[in-house]
Parts: C-alpha cells; sequence; structure tokens
C-alpha cells in the first residue's frame, strides 16, 4: 500500500512541474476541508453543490523552502491525509449532523493549523459565492483590497489514483483539478487541487444531503 500511494505522490509532483513551466507560482496551500457538500435523491446519484474550506500556507514546509522545509516531497504529500485524520474540522458545526457546517456562520476565527510536529499558518477561505461561484481568498473577506480573491471555473479534472486516501468516511478521494480565473479575480490566475484524500459522497439513500470532510493541496498560481 505505501509503495502504491509513493507512485501516486511522485506522479502528483511530476505533473506540477510541467504545470509550472512557464507560469508565476503564487503559494502552495494544505487546505483543511470540510465538504463537498451533496444533494441527494434516493436511487441517484449525489450531486455537488459547493465546498467550504479554510486554507492554511504549507509554503515553507516544501521541501527547499528554508529552514523548515521537509526532508522530502513524500513527506510534504502525507499532510494532506495527516491533517484529514489528525485535526478537528476547523468549522462552525451545523449542531445536527456530523460533518455538516453552519449556513450562516460556517468558519471560525482565523486561526493556524495544528498537525502533530507542524504549525501551518492561517491562509485564507475557500468557499462557493452567492452566485455559485468557487472562490479563493487570502484573509476573511474580499471587501480587502489587499486580499487575493480568485473567482475559478473549471479547466479540467483527472481522478485521484487509485491509492489516494479515501478518508474518514471510506468513499474515496475527489478528483484533481485545474481551475481558470473568471473576471472578477485579483492576484491569482489559476489553482491546481492536488493531492486529495477523502470527499467523496456516500450513495444516496434518502433527500437528506451530505457534507463530506476531505484535504487537499491547493496550487495557487499568482497573476503574471
Amino acid at each position: 500500500m505505501e509503495a502504491e500511494r509513493q507512485r501516486g505522490r511522485e506522479g502528483g509532483q511530476s505533473s506540477r512541474r510541467r504545470r509550472s513551466q512557464g507560469s508565476k507560482p503564487g503559494a502552495h496551500m494544505d487546505a483543511r476541508s470540510l465538504q463537498p457538500n451533496y444533494t441527494c435523491a434516493a436511487g441517484q446519484a449525489a450531486k455537488a453543490t459547493g465546498a467550504v474550506a479554510v486554507l492554511y500556507d504549507a509554503t515553507a514546509l516544501y521541501p527547499g523552502s528554508g529552514p523548515k522545509a521537509l526532508p522530502s516531497v513524500e513527506q510534504f504529500n502525507a499532510l494532506t491525509s495527516a491533517a484529514l485524520w489528525g485535526t478537528p474540522l476547523p468549522l462552525n458545526a451545523d449542531g445536527t449532523t456530523k460533518f455538516g457546517a453552519s449556513a450562516s456562520k460556517p468558519f471560525k476565527a482565523k486561526a493556524s493549523l495544528d498537525i502533530p510536529g507542524q504549525k501551518v499558518p492561517f491562509l485564507g477561505l475557500h468557499y462557493f459565492d452567492g452566485a455559485g461561484v468557487p472562490t479563493f481568498l487570502t484573509g476573511t473577506s474580499e471587501a480587502d483590497a489587499k486580499a487575493s480573491v480568485l473567482k475559478a471555473f473549471k479547466v479540467g479534472d483527472a481522478p485521484a489514483p487509485a491509492s489516494a486516501d479515501p478518508g474518514p468516511v471510506g468513499t474515496g478521494a475527489v478528483a484533481w483539478l485545474y481551475l481558470g480565473a473568471k473576471p472578477g479575480s485579483r492576484g491569482f490566475s489559476a489553482v491546481y487541487r492536488v493531492i486529495t484524500a477523502g470527499g467523496k459522497p456516500e450513495a444516496c439513500v434518502d433527500d437528506k444531503p451530505q457534507s463530506v470532510p476531505y484535504a487537499t493541496y491547493y496550487w495557487l498560481y499568482g497573476s503574471a
């Protein structure tokens, strides 16, 4: 199993090297995330309706980045599973479901992510705005002129490796994504979601919505 995980991680790193050619990388972040959110109808496949997540800046931990860097890419990539299994969800619970976040106030006060042996600083938020557009934000408010904002659209995707961490629900890892920037973005031009752990929905047995925990790396690229 570990050898299979290793191959998947090495493949992810290779694809990131190819993508970075000719690009201006921003920061690479570890997102300790709750939800994708899904709607369900009995006997039908769950439909994704959005997500909420907290972003943490893991740039300093990437091998070769400086004194805090981890020794290997494998250890760096392993942080998504470590965050998923070893830290509490960084969101306000809805009080009724196991993983659901509050609809009116999902985000807690900003704080670092404490993984055993690592303290990863808060960076920002990920959510779907009122128009249903996936949004990535540094800080906590789009109104902050200093904040970078990515209003994203999907350019492409690929299934997570078969060896990817299936998550606490055991349903599998969500796909890897390449997202571009829509008008209204500032400071970011693209984001890649890679090294996903968990997040796929369970089979629909009733009409209740689902929220599924996951963690991933979002590699955000700055504007040229």
